[in-house]
């Protein structure tokens, strides 16, 4: 006879949380790479189990990695306290392993470098991810998912803005379709004995600690350019078109090879972002017909990086009669425009809507400390920052500015 399918043999387990069902659904997604970024006591081990369970028993090879053997253990023993009944074998070589329905799930610690070796895997699920080496992950696991097509699961408390973690945390709020987040704060686990933990917590924890192990908040620290992001996400959505009684600036951070070319449209007065325009790989005349029909529809000034390609684009837009400001980038000049939005947005002068790619990159957003004393500002390799430029420029236009009358040519 066959064995039990997953939904028979969990209907004796609780309803997910929504955060869980949220991570499921990621894994049925197209995403290879998977960041659940918990609180304490939020669940994180039940919801890997499970999934790790669902997929052996589709005949597929789940392998579980933790940063010490203990760790491992606890997936282990979450895992037989859900599936015993239907397990039919379990090994101890090469890896602690269970079989059942001609799937296999094996766990291991990555107490030292190898410790994942092999191919041929379809879920690797790495518990407190944050803990593990980039080393082991780049070099180890990532090669045992290549054949299969399979994905990784980054289930972890956050630590710190400098980790593997956190870089693939950016990119999915970034947009990048490889990569996804879910978000699970020990608040939404509803069992009293938790909310006791949680309060317990709020009343003893430093804010910064409570916020990273109770609200799995990736806490601003080294490295990071850009606080209270998600605070100044207030704005309650993109607008088609200006809204009365306001007068626009416009930041524009024009495409370079793979960048994308950016438009904000900001109110001069109050620092609200109400409009956007993100596109590449469109040709330069279209490029300048967009700009200049953005400026027209929101009626404002435009403020334009005006540097390489951007020089002639400047020319063209000022010979249509738009009213254009160049600025040209230079690492001094960059920098000032970086440390105005900084400032800026510490003192709750800039805000806009809660947008995944542009929280992405200001999240992201990273300073680096030169031989020479001095500071260079740019995202991560591979990712974007033309979202931030854009933001930025807007930004300093609206601080030389301030609300004005601009003239437009009918």
């Amino acid at each position: 006879m066959a064995p039990p399918s997953a939904t028979l043999h969990e209907v004796r387990l609780k309803p997910p949380l929504p955060w869980q069902r949220k991570l499921m659904a990621a894994v049925q997604s197209d995403a290879r790479f998977i960041v659940a970024v918990m609180g304490r006591r939020a669940g994180k081990t039940a919801a890997a189990a499970r999934l790790a369970g669902r997929t052996a028993l589709d005949g597929k090879v789940v392998f579980w990695g933790a940063p010490t053997h203990d760790m491992a253990n606890i997936g282990r023993e979450k895992f037989e306290l859900f599936y015993r009944s239907i397990i039919e074998k379990r090994t101890l070589m090469p890896a602690d392993a269970h079989i059942l329905n001609g799937g296999r799930v094996s766990w291991r610690s990555f107490d030292r470098s190898g410790a994942a070796l092999g191919r041929g895997i379809d879920l690797a699920i790495v518990d407190e991810a944050a803990r593990v080496r980039r080393q082991i992950v780049y070099e180890d696991l990532l090669p045992t998912i290549s054949d299969t097509g399979g994905k990784i699961i980054a289930v972890t408390t956050p630590r710190g803005r400098r980790s593997w973690v956190f870089d693939w945390y950016t990119r999915a709020r970034a947009g990048d379709p490889l990569y996804a987040v879910v978000h699970g704060p020990s608040t939404e686990n509803p069992a009293q004995e938790v909310r006791d933990f949680v309060e317990i917590a709020r009343a003893n924890m430093p804010d910064a600690l409570f916020r990273q192990e109770i609200m799995a908040e990736f806490v601003e620290g080294e490295g990071a350019v850009f606080r209270h992001v998600i605070d100044r996400a207030t704005v309650t959505r993109w607008y088609d078109g200006p809204r009365d009684g306001c007068q626009y600036v416009i930041g524009c951070d024009l495409a370079k090879h793979q960048d994308y070319t950016v438009m904000y449209a900001m109110d001069a007065y109050t620092g609200e972002v109400h409009g956007q325009e993100r596109f590449r790989h469109v040709d330069w005349p279209l490029v300048k017909a967009r700009i200049a029909n953005f400026a027209q529809t929101w009626r404002g000034s435009v403020w334009i990086d005006a540097t390489g390609v951007g020089d002639p684009i400047f020319d063209d837009l000022c010979a249509a009669g738009l009213p254009v400001t160049p600025i040209r980038f230079t690492s001094e000049s960059k920098s000032a425009l970086v440390v105005a939005l900084t400032t800026a947005m510490e003192k709750a002068e800039v805000s806009y809507p809660k947008d995944d790619v542009l929280i992405g990159e200001l999240e992201a957003f990273a300073y680096e400390e030169l031989p020479s004393g001095k500071f260079r500002y740019r995202a991560p390799e591979g990712m974007h920052d033309d979202c931030v430029i854009a933001l930025a420029l807007a930004t300093w236009g609206k601080q030389r500015t301030g609300p004005a009358v601009v003239d437009w040519i009918v």
